[in-house]
């Protein structure tokens, strides 16, 4: 009996040196955690490993230096092991002609920038352009260049009209016509306009047989003035309208 009561009182004499073992737990668990977070914010500040050059790789060619300046200087006001170059990549792809943007550390103190631009295929509307991924932008008109075709549709009908763009541009050129406006309007009808100045009326046939008719047909039609207009939505064949002396010719076919 005695020694067992021995054992008990070792027992319970033991109980609380534990306890103050596991209670002393938080506080160094809490030191720890500041000491990192310290550590940390020293490794991150400006003038640990401070940030002292900007490197262009690769440059696109309708991006300024005050655009470009003006999307990356809000991110550089940590030092290299600060610096979100996420944040920066995404800055940069925001600029309407960035299709994407690399962005890396080169140590010690250099951040290194590749942007690759879009390229714009044709104006949509009268304040934005489509590019040859489909993708509709907006940069500054200025920036625009000069004689591309002139695309036109209701919102969310860029990759549809830049689809049948593309089919008609390479039929017409058979005919020796060079497609420079497509627009699908809100009724849903197409309209060209080839070299800039014929005016084209096209039914909805995504095979294009009244253009290939009209194609194939063409070369044997005789000239009757300046060729103004061309109707295609005829089921067997077309129309074209003249500018000429006799205001009321016109061809049939």
């Amino acid at each position: 009996m005695a020694a067992l009561a021995g054992d008990v009182r070792m027992r319970i004499d033991a109980e609380p040196r534990r306890g103050r073992k596991f209670w002393l737990l938080p506080p160094l668990l809490a030191l720890l955690l500041f000491a990192a977070w310290s550590a940390w914010d020293w490794l991150t500040a400006p003038e640990t490993f401070p940030l002292r050059a900007v490197r262009l790789d690769a440059a696109a060619a309708n991006v300024g230096e005050a655009e470009l300046r003006a999307a990356i200087a809000p991110h550089l006001d940590r030092g290299m092991l600060g610096l979100d170059v996420a944040a920066v990549r995404a800055s940069l792809e925001a600029l309407p002609w960035v299709e994407s943007a690399r962005v890396r550390r080169h140590w010690p103190a250099t951040l290194a920038i590749a942007l690759t631009q879009r390229e714009a295929v044709a104006r949509w509307g009268e304040d934005a352009l489509l590019s040859d991924a489909g993708v509709l932008f907006r940069p500054a008109l200025e920036t625009f260049p000069e004689g591309l075709p002139l695309l036109a549709g209701p919102a969310g009908s860029e990759a549809i009209v830049a689809e049948r763009f593309a089919r008609l541009r390479g039929l017409f050129a058979q005919a020796g016509f060079a497609l420079t406006a497509l627009e699908l309007d809100q009724r849903h009808a197409w309209t060209a306009q080839l070299d800039g100045t014929v005016r084209v009326q096209l039914d909805s046939d995504p095979a294009e047989h009244s253009v290939r008719r009209f194609v194939a047909a063409y070369a044997a039609v005789e000239p009757r003035g300046v060729l103004e207009t061309i109707d295609l939505r005829y089921p067997n064949g077309f129309s074209l309208g003249w500018a000429s002396a006799r205001p009321a010719d016109g061809n049939k076919e």
